[in-house]
């Protein structure tokens, strides 16, 4: 429908972008795009950002594109290459595939007030394309989705960070590390997640990445009172295989040998 190209900026204000074949909008090479309140259904995907590009999207509502699985064709946010987004007060609902589908992105943040939910995956980063990608969720919502909340296979992106998030109520895993990154942070004694994990499919946070010779690289740090309140604090990081439970809920697991997980104190 829209296609912002080389070094076009564009501005998509109070508008509706429906019924298309194909893209939404697309926004390639260097275009730098901003939506603002606007509605996109029944794209392929609703907005695709790829190459150098990028996109912010401000209280806007992207629902039902796509129209089967797998691929960011069937989702409402599509980021590849070097490309960078910032979403912020917006709805991704009800997408045949994701809510927001990554493929190398460069930056992403998933900021205030969007709530990614009734997706049949909340949130996938693919290892399709290579990019090591950087996603910040902060202030967001990741719930009530079919399967995973957040599915992240890409073998070695930068950065995964979680801030003040609620990923809760998804049909399967809330986090599903099948791949690996640089730095996973839900939260550090200096600066504890204040995020909410419950009432997913459990363990609601599941360690699968591969198995490593020794304990070494990445270790994924999440804050006492997000996963585990009220039950007791064990020092420094686990080393998998294990399964970290409380109150009856199997909170943490870690499938495979060497890797790690620790419960800071916040």
């Amino acid at each position: 429908a829209v296609l912002a190209r080389g070094d076009a900026e564009l501005t998509l204000r109070n508008s509706t972008v429906y019924q298309n074949s194909a893209i939404g909008l697309a926004a390639i090479e260097e275009a730098v795009v901003t939506i603002e309140e606007s509605e996109f259904y029944q794209n392929h995907p609703g907005v695709e950002a790829s190459d150098s590009s990028s996109v912010t999207i401000t209280g806007s509502d992207l629902h039902d594109n796509g129209t089967g699985i797998p691929g960011g064709d069937n989702s409402a946010v599509s980021v590849l290459d070097q490309a960078r987004l910032s979403i912020q007060d917006a709805s991704l609902r009800d997408n045949a595939y994701t809510g927001l589908h990554l493929q190398g992105a460069f930056d992403v943040t998933v900021g205030p007030g969007t709530v990614i939910h009734g997706n049949y995956l909340g949130v996938v980063a693919d290892a399709f394309l290579g990019g090591a990608a950087t996603i910040e969720f902060d202030g967001a919502s990741v719930r009530d989705n079919d399967y995973e909340g957040i599915y992240w296979a890409i073998p070695m992106g930068a950065s995964f960070t979680m801030r003040n998030t609620q990923v809760s109520d998804n049909g399967d895993n809330g986090l599903f590390f099948f791949g690996d990154a640089a730095v996973i942070d839900l939260g550090t004694p200096a600066e504890p997640g204040g995020n909410h994990f419950s009432g997913n499919g459990e363990p609601l946070i599941l360690d699968a990445r591969p198995a490593r010779a020794v304990p070494d690289g990445t270790v994924i740090t999440v804050s006492h009172e997000d996963s585990m309140p009220g039950c007791p604090f064990v020092a420094g990081p686990q080393v998998g295989p294990f399964d970290l439970d409380c109150n009856g809920v199997n909170v943490i697991s870690v499938l495979n040998v060497n890797n790690r997980v620790e419960i800071v104190d916040d």
